[in-house]
């Protein structure tokens, strides 16, 4: 049960991350859960881009970095790009599987030319690294939004989409997938 005490610590933990004390946030929300009895999810923090910190200005060379902008350009056949967000997810190997799922479902845009790039801080190794799996060419199958519930995608819906993991990942391979794609 959430309580008034849990709004104020769960705030001062929002806080720290906005500032982009990431590491402040990461303890407070340990705090929180440890009071709890409950795991630690997965952290994720988003639009690092924008924080004032020598970390902020590293992710904000990254993500505005020509050289990927033209990449992205070449992929979708346009010009010019824009930066909608950028995110951190911290998981550890203990963290759970994140549910199938698109992005450019989540994202308030009017489009279908989104791309993710997806790019390993760690190693990622085996299958127990949490490497990003996609169900390959899913993002060509117009009718699995309209169609399928999200059950039905989270179960491939009987699509056969061949499932892939692009593992083994050094620090700073990257990988690409469309907006639509599972």
């Amino acid at each position: 049960a959430v309580d008034a005490a849990d709004d104020v610590f769960l705030a001062a933990g929002n806080d720290c991350a906005a500032q982009g004390d990431v590491t402040a946030a990461k303890i407070t929300l340990e705090q929180w859960c440890e009071k709890r009895g409950c795991e630690v999810p997965f952290l994720q923090v988003f639009n690092l881009h924008d924080m004032d910190s020598d970390a902020g200005r590293y992710i904000k060379g990254l993500a505005t970095c020509p050289r990927l902008a033209a990449v992205a350009g070449k992929l979708m056949g346009v010009k010019g790009v824009r930066l909608y967000q950028t995110s951190a997810f911290y998981k550890k190997p203990s963290h759970g599987e994140t549910s199938w799922h698109t992005d450019l479902h989540t994202a308030p845009l009017d489009t279908n030319g989104m791309l993710t790039f997806w790019i390993a801080m760690t190693h990622v190794d085996t299958e127990d690294s949490s490497p990003l799996l996609f169900a390959s060419r899913s993002h060509r199958d117009f009718a699995l939004p309209y169609w399928y519930t999200m059950e039905g995608m989270i179960q491939n819906s009987g699509r056969s989409y061949p499932i892939v993991s692009h593992a083994p990942l050094a620090p700073g391979d990257a990988t690409v997938h469309h907006g639509w794609t599972i």
